[in-house]
C-alpha cells in the first residue's frame, strides 16, 4: 500500500513537469525502460523472510552462555576454556571443544577503571550437561556458518552480523548463565 502511494506520488511529478513527462515518453517500451529480472524482489523477499525465521527460531533452540574472562587473563576462543568436575579428583576439561568458531563471540561488555575493555566470549549453547555426562550441546558449523555469510556468497547465506545477532535483542535473557574459565564446571539445572 505504501508503495503505492509513493508510485502515486512520482507520477503527479512526473507529469507536473512537460520536459519530464516528454524524457519519459520517449523511453517508454523502449531497453531502458525494461525493470531487468522480475523475480529478483521475489528472492530478496526469500532472503529476508529467512533472516526473520532465524533470528525468531535460534533463541527457542539456543541460548548464550558467556565465557568470563576472556582475553587477556582468559580464553580468546572456546576451546581454550576449562573447568574441574565438583569432584576434584577428575581431570579438567573443556566441555566446549566442540563450539564452532562461527557460533562464538568475543563481545565487549565493559571496561575497567583503567579503560582496559572487558570481553568475555559469547556462544551457542542449546545443553549444558557438562558435569562429565556428555558433551555441551553446540551447534553444528552448518549451521552458524551460513548465518554469517554474506548474502551474496556463493555458498550460500543470510547476511547476519555476529554482533547484532548475539545479543539480547535476539536472545533473552542474555546471556542465560555467565561461566568462569578454570573454576567449577556449572551445574547445568
Amino acid at each position: 500500500l505504501q508503495g503505492s502511494a509513493e508510485l502515486s506520488s512520482i507520477g503527479k511529478i512526473v507529469a507536473s513537469d512537460w520536459g519530464k513527462l516528454a524524457a519519459m515518453a520517449d523511453k517508454v517500451d523502449t531497453e531502458s525502460w525494461q525493470l531487468g529480472d522480475r523475480y529478483a524482489a521475489v528472492g530478496q523477499m526469500r532472503k529476508a523472510a529467512n533472516q526473520w525465521f532465524l533470528q525468531t527460531l535460534m533463541p527457542v533452540v539456543y541460548k548464550v552462555v558467556q565465557i568470563d574472562p576472556g582475553p587477556p587473563g582468559g580464553p580468546g576462543t572456546t576451546s581454550g576454556y576449562s573447568c574441574k568436575y565438583f569432584d576434584e579428583q577428575k581431570p579438567i576439561f573443556n566441555p566446549f571443544r566442540n563450539e564452532p568458531a562461527s557460533a562464538q563471540l568475543l563481545e565487549t561488555t565493559n571496561f575497567t577503571a583503567d579503560g582496559t575493555p572487558v570481553t568475555p566470549i559469547m556462544a551457542l549453547v542449546f545443553s549444558l550437561d557438562d558435569q562429565g555426562h556428555g558433551e555441551v550441546g553446540t551447534p553444528p558449523a552448518s549451521l552458524t556458518d551460513s548465518l554469517f555469510r554474506g548474502l551474496d556468497d556463493s555458498r550460500g547465506g543470510y547476511g547476519l552480523v555476529p554482533l547484532q545477532f548475539l545479543s539480547a535483542h535476539i536472545f533473552t535473557p542474555f546471556p542465560v548463565r555467565v561461566v568462569a574459565n578454570k573454576g567449577i564446571c556449572p551445574n547445568p539445572h
